[in-house]
């Protein structure tokens, strides 16, 4: 699973380096509200924890499609061999198969979750003014 957030600049999404399983987890380890600079247009620009979204990883998939597949050729030539007709290879097989599957319900449980957002205009204001001071720009939006 990959995190990626939508640039508010250019429109497009970009990976984090942070892993967390849940936005709490992302909370955590960013705080709430987080700045990060897009890999596109270069732009830093602050970002809520509801602003992350996560992205299957297919790779996890392929490997376990691949295992499962390679298990029931496997076990079927095996047993075709000894002369025995066997299921095992299929339920086994099968099986990792499923759990490689099943990995991407963490990609919808993360992006189903939201948490409140909970900093006053106060604070926003003031973020705005140290930004201001820090890149020497009068124009700068959060």
């Amino acid at each position: 699973m990959a995190l990626v957030i939508n640039c508010n600049a250019c429109h497009k999404k970009f990976k984090i380096p942070e892993k967390a399983a849940t936005r709490i987890d992302l909370e955590q380890i960013s705080g709430e509200y987080f700045r990060k600079t897009c890999l596109h247009c270069c732009v830093e620009k602050e970002y809520h924890i509801n602003d992350v979204e996560a992205e299957a990883d297919h790779t996890a998939k392929i490997i376990s499609a691949s295992v499962g597949i390679g298990i029931i050729f496997l076990v079927t030539l095996f047993a075709w061999g000894k002369g025995l007709v066997t299921n095992a290879g299929l339920v086994i097989g099968g099986a990792i198969i499923a759990a490689g599957w099943m990995a991407g319900s963490s990609t919808d449980n993360f992006n189903q979750y939201k948490t409140n957002r909970s900093r006053d205009v106060e604070r926003d204001r003031q973020i705005r003014e140290e930004m201001k001071y820090r890149k020497g720009d009068t124009n700068f939006e959060v």
